[in-house]
């Protein structure tokens, strides 16, 4: 099977692989953060400012998923850009303390480069002649999903997804890749550190091995001790505990529980929009064992 090469055939670099086929027309610009060449964008992010693209490393045939934020002048920095800066550092501060870890995603580097404003950019003004140099700041993570340019991560694939496409799975293999997320959860929480966003699009299966790997620390926090209380509200709104829209502690076993519910039933316990309309519903929501 070919795979594409992420990168320009101006660059003049021929790759170890036999699978490399240059794809990009001539006059195709490169994109680049570091020494990392760009492809194409993945998944979502939770602020506007962060965007996550596909990388490969200059000179090698390593990919790597890249977070950047574009950073803003202090004088037109929004809230989403303050946002975006805070969920970035987070991220990279957990991560730090996880270089040993198994079963998260690991960092590979923070580092601040310079790039002239893409065009397709809110920030790129109509009738602006020449694009203004932005000031961006870039977190280095595993690559942790299947692309066209490698069959190195073949076996991998979102956790959600997965439960989405083969829509019924057996009890067998449901508790095999349970305890392999409780396996992971567990050690999280030996070191006091507690993610807060723990749900199936945070996590991703190997399909070969059944391990799971969790992805996505930039809500998560590291508490002083194990009793340190734990009240704010962060999160994907169908996963927050009652107990923590109430203003009661944060229960670590509630979205373990949540996972095994969504993993073999494919639904959520409070699947419900949270709005101010509707928040008090969602506070008295109940769990059931």
């Amino acid at each position: 099977m070919m795979k594409r090469s992420l990168g320009v055939s101006s660059l003049n670099q021929q790759s170890t692989s036999s699978k490399v086929q240059r794809l990009n027309p001539p006059s195709a610009e490169v994109r680049k953060a570091g020494p990392y060449l760009l492809g194409p964008r993945q998944g979502s992010s939770p602020v506007r400012s962060i965007v996550q693209c596909l990388a490969r490393k200059d000179g090698t045939d390593k990919f790597y998923t890249i977070k950047i934020l574009t950073l803003s002048d202090p004088r037109e920095e929004s809230q989403d850009d303050r946002q975006g800066k805070m969920l970035l550092h987070t991220e990279y501060s957990l991560l730090s303390l996880l270089h040993n870890q198994d079963g998260v995603v690991h960092h590979h580097g923070l580092f601040k480069d310079e790039a002239l404003e893409d065009k397709e950019s809110s920030r790129y003004y109509p009738g602006q002649s020449v694009p203004r140099k932005r000031r961006r700041l870039c977190l280095v993570l595993d690559c942790l999903v299947h692309h066209d340019f490698s069959d190195e991560n073949q076996e991998l694939v979102n956790l959600q997804h997965y439960v989405i496409k083969e829509k019924k799975l057996s009890e067998k293999e449901a508790i095999i890749v349970f305890l392999d997320i409780v396996r992971v959860v567990e050690s999280l929480h030996r070191k006091n550190l507690v993610h807060r966003d723990l749900k199936l699009g945070n996590m991703v299966l190997n399909k070969k091995t059944k391990r799971i790997t969790i992805t996505n620390f930039c809500l998560g926090k590291l508490l002083v001790s194990e009793t340190d209380p734990l009240k704010d509200q962060r999160g994907s709104p169908a996963y927050i505990s009652p107990d923590v829209l109430s203003g009661r502690f944060y229960n670590k076993l509630l979205n373990e529980r949540l996972i095994l519910l969504s993993y073999f039933c494919f639904s959520l316990c409070f699947d419900i929009v949270i709005k101010p309309a509707n928040t008090n519903t969602h506070k008295t929501s109940k769990y059931t064992e």
